[in-house]
């Protein structure tokens, strides 16, 4: 199988003015959680951009570093020669970033070890909340005690708007 690499070499330090957001981005980034992780880790990586300065990925550092007062950016550029090519890079970037998975069990083994530290989670994108919510996906499903919700909801009649469908069996 060939691969086609793009010709970037290395990132080129601009002016932040010199690349602009295409109007036609689709992702709408955590800007906040992109400006805590460069305030705490600092900015790695770049953005890419076509020959004329449109961003294609890196919508969200962009924001972020603009709003953090940057007045420089590192970019990758590309020569894109359509639409078509840069919609598809834009949208495949954003897509196969979203199609991957976490190990559960690991990222509570690291989330854990970073909250002992002086920092904590500041940086991660995590809170202390979706650490509980981490911990208890990995105990397992809750138990469900049918005579219970069945003691609980009696005398309770649901009915569907949609198919009409009722608790109580009338449908």
């Amino acid at each position: 199988m060939s691969v086609f690499f793009h010709d970037t070499s290395v990132p080129h330090l601009i002016d932040i003015d010199q690349v602009r957001p295409d109007p036609k981005n689709e992702n709408n980034g955590d800007v906040d959680a992109v400006i805590e992780s460069i305030s705490v880790n600092g900015f790695y990586g770049a953005v890419i951009a076509d020959q004329d300065g449109m961003l294609i990925a890196g919508h969200t550092r962009y924001n972020a570093l603009l709003s953090l007062g940057a007045d420089q950016i590192p970019v990758l550029f590309l020569n894109v020669d359509t639409e078509e090519q840069r919609a598809r890079i834009r949208v495949g970037d954003n897509r196969t970033t979203r199609l991957g998975r976490d190990d559960p069990a690991a990222m509570l083994e690291t989330l854990e070890a970073l909250l002992q530290t002086d920092n904590g989670l500041l940086g991660t994108g995590y809170q202390d909340d979706d650490l509980d919510v981490l911990r208890a996906s990995l105990e397992g499903p809750l138990e469900f005690d049918e005579e219970e919700f069945a003691k609980q909801r009696s005398g309770h009649v649901c009915n569907c708007p949609r198919c009409g469908w009722s608790s109580d069996g009338s449908k």
